[in-house]
């Protein structure tokens, strides 16, 4: 078997458990190590929660932190219940894999082995133990889980046997697009129905149990049932809105043969526009910025939503990127203009001397460019040149280009729109971006005045848009939430055509470092590719596709 890549985090939330905590924290770190040294896993962690203990539990593992590297403690103030240091650990947790149990090991700890092999044999996304025996802890407390088990399984459809239990291994590709919201004990309850509904994959194994024999079972007396409908019946409304992708399962192992499981193809192509519907295009900034970009946007097409990519020439990247191009013929190719940021121009500062500075930079931002535009000190002759070689730079690569947008979207201004413009006729261009609701909410108003004046020049000379577009305000942080609100928002619009701009990138990124623009290209790029993505497309009742199919729709 080839060693794994991927990364593990270990998660236990912790309250008061100060007499058997050192055993967990060791048995753990065993677990781990033996995963590392099988090629199971490439590393791990071990991420504790004290979720405000009254007694020495923090102090201990705070003590066995600083021997143990590997052992990280976040601590709340405050106590914020299971479901609280729940949501802090999966936000905190930085591994690719996370295993969320608790301290006192309701079940082996070897078991996790067990689990990742599911994970990878069956393409799952969320792996959830199950006991069986669940009458070790007596006959009532059989009673409470059964009960609970079944309202769960009448009030969403779900099919997990044991929702409650605490031994779930999770991608956190998929923590980080679902928006849970409880502090209780529900908490396993709401993550398992909307991993289902989002059309995430759930594979259910079952393991030998080992009672609780300090502390107290969340499910052990009629108040804390009682507190766990009230819960119930508060996020009902929400939940069960949300509707199902279409093809999701719940599935025991047994129920597939594991080579149907492994062939299984994933997620099927996009198909292309049929006229009439309405086209969504999934656009991918900065393609050549850095290899972790340019890597990412490839990866965000193959296996995500991304259908088009705007590619910045004078990226440090681009030579060395650029030709990747040529193997994914199904991805949009536009042109990211640029006469703002960290990267020199292509031309030489005696060529377009009125964009750069006396050390031949350009200006850092669209704040310090504009300023020089209403002072009227840049010449657009200057623009033209630049934003030619950049153009043509990029049509060497010999690839049909579908779209002129610019970076920072400076285009909207009225000095920068018309040569954009006037490049996209002469080049027989036939779309550019209109990038509504851009910088935040407040900039924004000004904006998509400007959008509105790109929209009529862009009419009056011929030129494509998509009618409606959103990326995030600001753009660049994006998760599953912000999605889905930006997708909403767009299908309100009630226009055919509608682009959504991101920035997708690999996590771990060492040329990124000097880009300091706050975006999490990581996180971007685990949403783009999961399928809550491809589900709320759906939802929506949008068809992928690209600049070139614009004239398909209008």
């Amino acid at each position: 078997m080839e060693p794994s890549r991927e990364t593990l985090t270990i998660l236990f939330p912790m309250w008061n458990e100060e007499a058997i905590v050192p055993a967990t924290m060791q048995a753990a770190l065993e677990v781990g190590e033996s995963l590392v040294a099988d090629g199971e896993i490439a590393d791990f962690e071990v991420l504790v929660v004290d979720d405000a203990s009254s007694d020495l539990s923090g102090e201990i593992v705070d003590k066995i932190a600083v021997n143990e590297n590997r052992v990280r403690v976040v601590h709340h103030d405050d106590n914020r219940g299971v479901g609280g240091a729940l949501r802090t650990g999966f936000n905190t947790a930085t591994s690719d894999l996370v295993l969320y149990t608790h301290t006192d090991l309701p079940c082996d700890l070897v078991e996790l082995q067990r689990a990742l092999r599911l994970m990878r044999s069956h393409r799952a996304d969320l792996v959830s133990a199950y006991r069986h025996n669940r009458l070790g802890e007596g006959p009532r407390q059989y009673v409470y889980s059964v009960a609970w088990n079944g309202l769960v399984r009448v009030a969403f459809g779900l099919g997990v046997r044991d929702v409650n239990f605490p031994f779930k291994l999770c991608r956190r590709s998929m923590l980080d697009q679902l928006e849970l919201s409880s502090d209780k004990s529900f908490v396993d309850t709401e993550l398992a129905v909307r991993a289902e509904r989002s059309g995430f994959r759930i594979i259910q194994f079952g393991v030998d149990y080992f009672p609780r024999k300090r502390g107290v079972s969340t499910l052990s007396s009629p108040p804390d049932i009682l507190a766990m409908v009230g819960d119930l019946l508060g996020s009902y409304r929400e939940l069960a809105r949300l509707r199902p992708l279409p093809g999701s399962t719940v599935e025991n192992p047994s129920s597939e043969p594991r080579a149907a499981a492994r062939n299984r193809a994933r997620t099927p192509p996009a198909p292309r526009p049929d006229p009439g519907s309405r086209l969504l295009i999934v656009n991918a900034d900065d393609f050549g910025l850095t290899t972790g970009i340019s890597n990412g946007i490839l990866q965000a097409h193959r296996e995500g939503i991304v259908t088009s990519t705007s590619v910045l020439a004078v990226g440090p990247a681009f030579e060395r990127t650029a030709p990747l191009l040529g193997g994914v013929p199904e991805l949009g190719v536009g042109v990211h203009l640029a006469a703002v940021g960290e990267d020199p121009p292509l031309l030489a500062a005696h060529e377009i001397p009125t964009l750069v500075d006396r050390k031949g930079r350009l200006p850092s931002s669209w704040r310090q460019f504009t300023l020089l535009a209403f002072a009227g000190r840049v010449d657009p002759d200057d623009l033209r040149r630049e934003f030619t070689a950049q153009l043509e730079r990029v049509q060497a690569l010999g690839i049909p280009i579908t779209h002129l947008d610019t970076h920072q979207h400076l285009h909207l201004w009225p000095i920068v729109r018309e040569v954009v413009l006037e490049l996209a006729g002469a080049k027989a261009i036939a779309a550019v971006r209109v990038p509504y609701g851009s910088g935040g909410r407040v900039i924004s108003l000004g904006t998509d005045r400007l959008a509105v004046a790109l929209e009529r020049r862009a009419d009056e000379i011929g030129i494509g848009y998509p009618e409606a577009s959103a990326g995030l305000d600001p753009s660049g942080p994006l998760d599953g939430a912000a999605l889905a609100r930006a997708l909403d928002r767009l299908s309100a619009s009630g226009h055919p055509t509608l682009e959504l701009w991101s920035h997708p990138g690999e996590r771990r990124d060492p040329e990124r470092v000097r880009y300091r623009w706050g975006y999490r290209w990581g996180d971007e790029l685990a949403v783009l590719t999961g399928p809550a993505a491809r589900y709320v497309v759906a939802r929506q009742g949008f068809t992928l596709g690209t600049f070139a199919d614009l004239a398909l729709t209008a």
